[in-house]
Order: C-alpha cells, then sequence, then structure tokens
C-alpha cells in the first residue's frame, strides 16, 4: 500500500498502524496474541518506511 493511501484512510501515523496489527481492521485478524514486546511499534514504522517507498 502506498503511503498516499494511508493517508487517505487516515491510518498514516504509528498508533494507527499499531492498533490495526494489534486488533485488525475489516476482514483482516489482529495479532495481539502473538506479537510480543515492541514488535508491533516495529511493524508500524516498516508498514510506513515501505509504504512511502512505493
Amino acid at each position: 500500500m502506498k503511503y498516499s493511501d494511508l493517508k487517505k484512510r487516515l491510518i498514516a501515523d504509528l498508533d494507527s498502524i499499531v492498533k490495526i496489527a494489534n486488533e485488525g481492521i475489516r476482514n483482516m485478524k489482529g495479532y495481539k496474541n502473538k506479537l510480543k514486546g515492541e514488535e508491533d511499534k516495529g511493524l508500524a514504522e516498516w508498514t510506513i518506511t515501505q509504504s512511502k517507498k512505493g
């Protein structure tokens, strides 16, 4: 997903991506029980970085 798409959906920030990673969104399940420690924040940072690359 492109960064512009995240911005359109108002989820282009770490807190939003962390929440989605933990709780899920639409048909995607959350991974709260599988992510440990700061893995959710790492995943959010990675997602935003990759989205900015296009």
